[in-house]
């Protein structure tokens, strides 16, 4: 939250103190962002009002995107807590510095895939770089609003610089109504920003399908919307 805060001018909660407790608690006091979570006030608010904090929104992630690096890495240059870029993993994911050495970490969920497939997936496979300064969580419940209006981001354990796509990707999931809406929206205003965003997503949503649920439906029509047609 540091980071964010001395890189860019994003509304962020001033972190006031923080330390660890001998039990092993960590404790963190942090400015209270005014308003309420935006998945608590959704359906009281317009359609204007939906599509001016995703807009407001998507500004301030195109000013993440400006801070880059050349690995994939969090704020301190050691490993991401992985959310859901590598299937299957609940470990720290980097510092990666190469495609390669991302295709090693995803590929590792695939080792029931086909070869020849699993080359295909390898050759569609987006450029990550640079690495883009990314929040990780858009989540509703982690956007603050007030009188119709963004006033601030919360919780940012997920936070890093990750794939240049990889923000645009993971709005791909979500975990309620509100938030399947919220999300629908504000990749409706990060998708003219960057061509890599929607290849993106198509390739990464292909190799989660084919991760979590080789035998679904779901996996050849993610395997169709990225192959268009080149796979029987």
């Amino acid at each position: 939250m540091r980071f964010f805060k001395l890189k860019t001018t994003i509304p962020v909660p001033a972190v006031f103190h923080d330390w660890k407790e001998e039990d092993g608690r960590y404790i963190l006091l942090q400015e209270k962002i005014e308003g309420l979570p935006l998945q608590e006030v959704w359906n009281d608010l317009t359609l204007e009002d939906h599509e001016r904090i995703a807009k407001q929104a998507a500004r301030h992630i195109f000013e993440l995107r400006s801070v880059t690096s050349d690995k994939l890495q969090n704020a301190k240059g050691a490993g991401c807590r992985n959310n859901g870029l590598v299937p299957k993993s609940t470990g720290l994911v980097g510092p990666l510095a190469s495609d390669d050495e991302l295709w090693s970490a995803i590929s590792g969920s695939l080792s029931h895939v086909d070869a020849v497939l699993k080359d295909k997936l390898r050759a569609k496979m987006p450029r990550s770089k640079p690495y883009t300064l990314t929040h990780g969580d858009l989540t509703s419940v982690n956007i603050m609003v007030k009188d119709g209006n963004l006033s601030g981001f919360i919780d940012f354990e997920y936070s890093g610089y990750y794939p240049r796509w990889w923000e645009y990707a993971r709005h791909a999931m979500w975990f309620s109504e509100e938030d399947r809406q919220w999300k629908d929206l504000l990749r409706k205003y990060m998708r003219d920003h960057d061509e890599m965003n929607e290849a993106g997503s198509r390739w990464w949503r292909a190799c989660n399908a084919l991760a979590k649920y080789p035998d679904k439906d779901t996996t050849q029509e993610r395997l169709k919307e990225l192959f268009d047609g080149e796979l029987a």
